[in-house]
């Protein structure tokens, strides 16, 4: 009967159509943190126009980049609670972690919903609802999960999704919660985070990325004049307050912060004390006036054209009133009197789109202990040493940090490619190898030839094949059969194929089990291995064998019982990569880029891949610590993994032993010649595997 009554109160009582604003006003309680009790959007004036694009028609998805501790959580749990009262629709909630997502609903959400009445009668009574990975409403049901549980992830449709902390969680959450979304015609996805690298999580959702990868396919394809991006980017806006002097809108950069005392000053004294300087009069802005300003504030668009970094916006008029010229400050004056704040640009900039984003800058907070933003920041970045760094740009300032570090230049590759053509296998090649990196949808291949010993190896092709999941790499199995003839015509079969297992472990453990060892031409690889990738921080080996085990966490977990697994130490192998692509090899004085070689006419695109990645070195806690990103504008790095599962398959075959026969026979009357007078030192000569030679240095 209750259930009855409540459902007659919504469906009867007269509907006033309100904002996420108004209504977070009227009925919202806060349960955590400083500010608890009753929610003001006055109190955080940049909150609202997140909070409108959620009840707009034409948006489908926003994206908020925020530093730390701005409110962007509250703002997205607003939206949620007009979504449970006003318009009910079955609702994903995404965190990084299922730990992290039990830990926010039982400390955060459920408290909230039970001090806030609206929101409270809507809930079940049932007590399962609020213990399991779901929450049952009268209308609607809730559900959140952690980024890293696949399957929870691709159960249902939903109507309305939010992500929180994107930059923590898994790399293609995005991408799969829209597959959640995509057969309601007005669903809506909220992500939010504070943001991490250029390019990368975030940054890349709120500004696109004009994906260089991209661009060099349509070059490669012919489609000069296309404009490519990897990842769309949203409607950007960004925050601009008016100057309480002179009535200027601009926006705030800790360029323009100021205190007394320089780098020496005590971070105690600035915290207090700092300022923020007005880039048009060079007036003085006190930290007492943020809140006007804040109130005053305005979504300003940046223009299309401009770069990610790019400070330029679409700015408003200037505010004017009375008594300004005669020193009146804007605050002091009469409010009614205060005038201006316009856009003068095209109307159509200022309605959102389908994809609207909103950049929080740290130094817009209203919520820092104190009240002083400026403060913090001027604080916070004298008790780094004075230097910026990657946590003060990021959390205090809610900026991406940018990463320099070592990589290959593709141009110089370019420059070095040619000799022969794509496909073709030269004659001193003597083993080809198979790199396999398995995605959703398709399956990247790079194939290699290698000559003796390893010395030279030359890339022959590279392959994206779309595949259907399910099928356990059917479309791998023309690749795996095929046969190359070398320039002098012989025909040849892959020696070795090696699959990436990371992902798709089922699919690709029955893929390497129906090719046996030591297949014939035309039947497959002489040998498949199924591989699996691992930061090597903790072990200086190439790679190490292991043998798949039954796991009681996988559903189908016999399948592939004591298949053998390479697993590869990936850090290894990229640094391995980089010295050959950027000309460094230790220990030889030969032209190290003769070492590996490109056919003519190689896709640009397959060598951004390529070099998508850059090898960073940060000091952490008195040690350096080496670590492999994404390079800005690069949204793939799939042939980089293929090269490193090439590279280290062929070297646990034996890449390093690879002679002529007529050598090989030379090396055979040699080692029996040895043998018979007694040499026992040349046992084993030129036999050694970058395994064997990591095992020496380790001793």
């Amino acid at each position: 009967m209750e259930v009855l009554r409540a459902g007659l109160d919504g469906a009867m009582s007269p509907r006033v159509r309100r904002g996420v604003a108004e209504w977070a006003d009227e009925h919202r309680q806060i349960v955590v943190g400083e500010r608890k009790g009753r929610w003001s959007t006055d109190a955080a004036p940049y909150l609202r126009g997140p909070m409108q694009a959620w009840t707009d028609p034409r948006v489908r998805q926003i994206t908020i980049v925020s530093a730390t501790q701005m409110g962007k959580t509250e703002s997205l749990y607003n939206c949620i609670f007009f979504t449970i009262d006003e318009d009910p629709q079955d609702m994903l909630f995404v965190y990084p972690t299922d730990e992290d997502a039990r830990f926010n609903n039982r400390r955060r959400f459920l408290p909230t919903v039970e001090q806030t009445p609206r929101i409270k009668r809507w809930l079940s009574d049932a007590a399962r609802d609020t213990a399991a990975g779901e929450i049952h409403f009268r209308r609607m049901t809730m559900r959140w999960v952690g980024s890293n549980s696949g399957s929870s992830l691709e159960s249902f449709p939903y109507g309305r999704a939010a992500i929180d902390e994107l930059d923590r969680c898994d790399e293609e959450v995005v991408a799969r919660v829209r597959q959640r979304l995509k057969t309601f015609a007005d669903s809506k996805l909220l992500v939010t985070s504070t943001p991490t690298m250029v390019g990368t999580g975030i940054d890349a959702q709120y500004n696109g990325t004009t994906s260089v990868d991209e661009a060099f396919a349509a070059e490669d394809e012919g489609r000069e004049g296309a404009r490519v991006h990897g990842t769309p980017p949203s409607d950007r806006r960004r925050f601009v307050v008016p100057c309480p002097h002179c009535g200027i809108f601009h926006l705030r950069a800790f360029s323009l912060v100021r205190w007394e005392g320089g780098r020496g000053a005590a971070a105690k004294v600035v915290r207090h004390g700092a300022w923020m300087e007005c880039p048009g009069c060079k007036g003085r802005i006190e930290a007492g006036v943020n809140l006007w300003q804040l109130r005053r504030g305005l979504w300003a668009p940046v223009p299309a054209d401009a770069a990610g970094s790019s400070n330029t916006v679409h700015m408003p008029t200037r505010l004017t009133w009375p008594g300004q010229e005669s020193g009146v400050m804007g605050p002091d004056a009469e409010q009614d009197g205060v005038v201006g704040g316009e856009f003068t640009c095209d109307e159509r900039l200022l309605r959102f789109g389908e994809h609207v984003g909103f950049a929080l800058h740290g130094l817009c907070s209203s919520l820092v202990a104190g009240g002083n933003p400026y403060g913090y920041a001027a604080a916070e970045w004298i008790a780094g040493g004075c230097v910026p760094t990657r946590a003060w740009c990021n959390d205090t300032l809610g900026e991406p940090w940018v990463i320099k570090g070592e990589a290959a230049d593709v141009k110089g590759l370019l420059a070095r490619a040619g000799g022969y053509g794509m496909g073709e296998v030269p004659a001193e090649v003597l083993a080809i190898t198979v790199g396999c990196d398995v995605q959703q949808d398709r399956i990247f291949a790079e194939v290699l030839g290698w000559g003796e010993r390893g010395g030279v190896c030359w890339m022959i092709e590279a392959h994206e094949i779309p595949r259907t999941r399910g099928r356990n790499l059917v479309e791998l199995d023309e690749l795996a059969r095929k046969t190359w003839k070398r320039a002098d015509g012989k025909v040849m079969q892959a020696n070795v194929m090696a699959v990436d297992s990371g992902k798709f472990t089922d699919e690709v453990y029955r893929f390497a089990m129906r090719y046996p060892v030591g297949a014939r031409a035309g039947e497959g690889p002489r040998r498949v291995w199924a591989v699996k990738g691992e930061l090597g921080q903790t072990w200086p080996m190439p790679w190490r064998e292991s043998k798949v085990e039954a796991r009681a966490d996988r559903a189908a977990s016999m399948i592939g019982e004591g298949l053998p697994l390479l697993i590869v130490n990936t850090s290894y192998w990229k640094e391995h990569i980089l010295a050959r692509l950027a000309g460094r090899v230790e220990g030889t004085a030969m032209d190290a880029m003769d070492d590996w070689r490109f056919p003519a006419g190689v896709p640009k695109a397959y060598l951004m891949q390529l070099t998508a990645e850059q090898l960073v070195r940060d000091r952490k806690g008195g040690r350096v610590v080496a670590s492999w990103v994404l390079r800005p504008g690069r949204t793939a790095n799939h042939f980089l993994d293929c090269r490193v599962y090439g590279c280290a398959a062929a070297d646990r075959e034996g890449v390093r032993q690879l002679v002529r026969v007529a050598e090989a026979a030379k090396a055979t009357a040699a080692k029996r010649a040895a043998e018979a007078s007694g040499g026992g030192a040349a046992r084993g000569g030129g036999r050694e595997s970058l395994m064997a030679r990591a095992r020496d240095r380790r001793r």
